[in-house]
């Protein structure tokens, strides 16, 4: 694996847990990127990269809930997910909408997010709710 691609995961995890702190405890713009600016992102790109994720999650986050909320089925609700899915489904929400990389790239690397972050299982419908999006 090149260290390009090992550094935009890197970066994309910590976009997805700058969105969760921005979820849970309603964190700002300038102190997601004092948080940013504070870890070991290994260039400028990775930041820029980072950066973009987290803008366009908080710049469009109420049409992507409304996009996710489509695909949850049996009656939930994206309010009603844990904070940490909330955030993985709205990076990877983004990313499929907003950028030109490959949707089963995107899905598969949320996967990834969700069996390290999340409850067993899931990885299960955040799959099927990710695959649903276009």
């Amino acid at each position: 694996m090149s260290n390009n691609k090992i550094h935009k995961k890197y970066a994309r995890e910590q976009a997805i847990i700058s969105v969760y702190q921005f979820l849970s405890v309603n964190s700002s713009i300038d102190e997601i990127e004092i948080y940013l600016n504070s870890i070991d992102l290994l260039t400028s790109e990775d930041l820029v990269f980072a950066k973009e994720i987290i803008d366009n999650v908080l710049l469009n986050k109420d049409s992507y809930v409304q996009l996710i909320n489509k695909h949850l089925k049996g009656g939930w609700s994206f309010d009603r997910l844990a904070l940490m899915e909330q955030s993985i489904l709205l990076v990877a929400t983004s990313e499929i909408l907003e950028s030109d990389l490959a949707k089963e790239v995107i899905i598969n690397e949320a996967i990834n997010y969700t069996k390290k972050y999340c409850d067993s299982n899931s990885y299960k419908y955040i799959n099927a709710v990710l695959g649903n999006i276009e």
